[in-house]
């Protein structure tokens, strides 16, 4: 099964998260917001989700209510060959194939830590099918009539709770396997005591770690000291090509290291017969050293890839939870860490939580959910458009950094024409547009930072010899155009006009969409015929990002041009005509 969304309640800073859909265009989700905003917190629920237990430490300071943890998950079709809820129970897995999806709740209980059930609406929908199919009674007096078991016996076997609580057990596991990985545990050690491994002490320091390389190997490492020396050595031998063949391979050149590393592990005694195990790392031919004098970058893709390795051989199909991944890897580093992620989404949920710009793939913004932290309302998972994120800006500020970047990325001016654009919001919107309304023409588009910078560009084209138009609000640019008009075309207004166009009645390029074009982004936004869709834009995530959303939805064909106003559509097809006209695009070169 594959998890749909997830809600958490009464956690930690959580009081409330709300529902949080996971993307449902691939496997990744990104959890971004600033320091101490809850999304460490988001990951742990998850994972206490599904190791069964809620601590203490997860109860919100001066509140009783329980930790609560919803999940919904999407049921395979083909899932129901090889799974019956009850015996012979017809109608319960005709319901449930038809429903295709379900949602299983865990909650605080003081006994057992925490125990897992159906949702209500879920359980009252089958309680009701038993009832009114007397499902139980039949089976009831089948087994009573086959002597397979006696009348006293049935009532406590055949109750609806617990065959309801059945159901849910059987759903949680086939759940997908949830592991949690940060940079603050299962980091290989340089050494550990034989004992500790045998007394299962958790408590020391990269058990984990050691545990995840006798998965790999399936070794027992507690008894190499039962074995005779020659054998051990020859055993011992053996792993660092089994641990390091993989790794290499997909792993060399992300570590820094060409010809790739070697991991070896070796059985010693100390003075007082003691046994314990060392851990070397070998990059250059006999040289040795432990895992503590290696860079904290290659660390964690060690720990990461000896975690990922043994989870894997336990479970076909995982949901893998990073708590800021890469903190100890350079910016470069970081970004490939998204090349790592798109190869586990292939098999893998992928849900990790950062800060950092360089772990966010500005062409999915799809992928993203803001993590905000309140006083009044605590930590909540909003959409990146949410109109709660207006007065929360440094929030924004990971996917707005993000953006940044790209823009910062160099934009080719070697087109012999082009056009220039007041900011990277027009850049997003008229490259959606142009592909809608299908036109194919390669010139280039150049974003400046703003209309006063604007002049900088044209002149950029002047010096190079390029063909270029300029594209303006009609009323925010009003100053710059005038200022250009003068300057340039000695205050013909006919002259400027034939290179500069300006969008009727916009004081922003969102004013050449209808509101019923701006809520193709997010559907509760609040836009509306009274104001500008210039003035209101900035409360659902700011120009930049809402018109990046726009692009990314025209190329995913979740925005098509049956769905853009006629109005709209009149609006850009002015423009490129203008375009062709100003360039001679229409001329054959």
């Amino acid at each position: 099964m594959k998890l749909k969304k997830f809600r958490i309640q009464n956690y930690k800073s959580i009081i409330d998260s709300g529902d949080c859909w996971l993307s449902d265009n691939d496997n990744i989700t990104v959890l971004a917001g600033q320091n101490e905003s809850g999304k460490s917190s988001i990951l742990q629920a998850l994972r206490d989700f599904e190791e069964k237990e809620f601590s203490i430490e997860s109860f919100r300071e001066n509140d009783d209510s329980k930790p609560k943890v919803t999940c919904t998950y999407s049921i395979p079709k083909e899932w129901f060959n090889d799974v019956n809820f009850l015996e012979k129970s017809v109608n319960i897995n005709s319901f449930l194939y038809k429903l295709g999806e379900v949602t299983l709740v865990r909650i605080y209980n003081e006994k057992i830590k925490s125990y897992v059930y159906l949702d209500e609406q879920l359980r009252s929908k089958l309680t009701q099918i038993l009832k009114d199919e007397n499902q139980l009674i039949s089976l009831k007096n089948e087994k009573i009539k086959a002597g397979e078991i006696e009348n006293e016996q049935a009532a406590t076997l055949f109750d609806i709770n617990k065959s309801l609580n059945a159901i849910a057990d059987i759903f949680f596991s086939y759940t997908p396997n949830i592991i949690f990985f940060d940079d603050f545990c299962d980091l290989l050690p340089d050494k550990i005591l034989i004992s500790d491994l045998k007394a299962e002490n958790k408590s020391i320091k990269g058990y984990q770690a050691v545990k995840n390389i006798e998965t790999i190997l399936g070794a027992d490492f507690t008894k190499l000291d039962e074995l005779p020396d020659s054998r051990r050595e020859t055993t011992q031998n053996t792993y660092h090509e089994v641990i390091t063949a993989d790794f290499n391979e997909k792993w060399k050149q992300r570590i820094g290291e060409g010809n790739g590393a070697k991991v070896h592990v070796k059985f010693y005694r100390d003075s007082t017969g003691i046994p314990y195990l060392n851990f070397f790392i070998e990059t250059n031919k006999g040289e040795y050293l432990p895992p503590a004098k290696r860079s904290q970058g290659f660390k964690w893709f060690l720990s990461f890839f000896l975690h990922l390795k043994a989870e894997s051989a336990r479970s076909n199909w995982l949901m893998i939870l990073f708590d800021e991944p890469g903190l100890h890897l350079h910016s470069k580093a970081q970004s490939d860490m998204i090349a790592v992620f798109e190869e586990l989404s292939e098999k893998n949920q992928i849900i990790y939580s950062t800060h950092s710009p360089y772990l966010i793939d500005t062409t999915k913004l799809h992928r993203l959910k803001l993590v905000l932290n309140t006083k009044t309302n605590g930590t909540t998972i909003e959409k990146i458009t949410s109109g709660k994120v207006h007065n929360q800006k440094d929030a924004l500020k990971p996917i707005i950094d993000a953006l940044g970047l790209e823009i910062a990325s160099p934009f080719s001016v070697a087109k012999k024409k082009n056009v220039i654009l007041e900011g990277i919001s027009d850049f997003n919107y008229i490259q959606a547009m142009k592909k809608l309304i299908g036109k194919n023409y390669d010139i280039g588009f150049l974003p400046s930072m703003g209309a006063s910078n604007v002049h900088l560009l044209m002149e950029l084209c002047i010096g190079w010899g390029l063909d270029w138009a300029i594209i303006f609000d009609d009323k925010g640019a009003t100053k710059d155009f005038n200022k250009i008009r003068k300057n340039f075309f000695n205050d013909n207004d006919e002259l400027a006009r034939q290179k500069i166009y300006r969008i009727t009645n916009c004081e922003g390029i969102e004013d050449a969409f209808t509101s019923e074009d701006m809520r193709l982004v997010n559907p509760e936004a609040k836009f509306s015929s009274e104001k500008k869709n210039s003035d209101l834009v900035s409360e659902y995530g700011g120009k930049e990002l809402y018109s990046r959303l726009f692009y990314e939805k025209v190329l995913n064909e979740e925005i098509t041009k049956k769905q853009i106003s006629q109005a709209a559509m009149r609006n850009f097809e002015d423009i490129f005509n203008f375009i062709e006209i100003s360039l001679d695009l229409t001329k054959k070169e």
